[in-house]
């Protein structure tokens, strides 16, 4: 009959061979996998961390320089002396700040004589939280210039202009 340590000796040689778990006097011994490096990219400079932490407003700051865009986000509107902020840099922002519009349709009038619709909207923006962080006003009709050869026929574009001037007037409470 075969010798205890010889059946060890023999199941630990077996084990060493197809990489499976050793059995020792008293314990068993996994092997542990070869640890393979990650690879690295030697263009992709590592990201540095500022130094000192940046308020939230210096954050806010720092991403209006270096995200929006003059023209695109915002510019100069004819007749108006200082750049304004247009919709879609409010857009950026609104997302920077992981906020989101709500919209309420507060009041509307109709003016069958003046053939005239005129509507005000009230725009919040609620945080990750649930909270109202600010809310405006905005208002558009159709007897702006921009919308009378629509008419009537331009309501939706009449309510998009007073809902876009309610988020832009939101925002700009946020920044300034």
């Amino acid at each position: 009959m075969a010798k205890i340590n010889d059946i060890k000796s023999t199941i630990a040689a077996m084990a060493q061979r197809n990489n499976l778990p050793e059995y020792g006097n008293t314990a068993l011994k996994v092997a542990e996998p070869p640890v393979i490096p990650l690879p690295t990219n030697p263009t992709t400079a590592p990201v540095k961390k500022p130094d000192v932490q940046l308020t939230p407003q210096q954050a806010l700051k720092q991403f209006i320089k270096t995200n929006l865009r003059e023209g695109v986000d915002y510019g100069q509107i004819p007749g108006v002396k200082n750049n304004q902020l247009f919709k879609p840099g409010a857009a950026k922002i609104i997302n920077f700040l992981h906020l989101r519009p709500q919209v309420q349709l507060l009041h509307t009038v109709f003016d069958p004589e003046a053939k005239a619709i005129s509507y005000t909207v009230k725009v919040t923006l609620i945080s990750e939280d649930g909270v109202a962080v600010t809310e405006a006003l905005g208002g558009a009709n159709t007897l702006e210039p921009k919308f009378m050869k629509g008419g009537m026929g331009s309501q939706n574009l009449v309510v998009s202009q007073a809902v876009k001037r309610a988020t832009v007037s939101a925002v700009k409470n946020l920044i300034c």
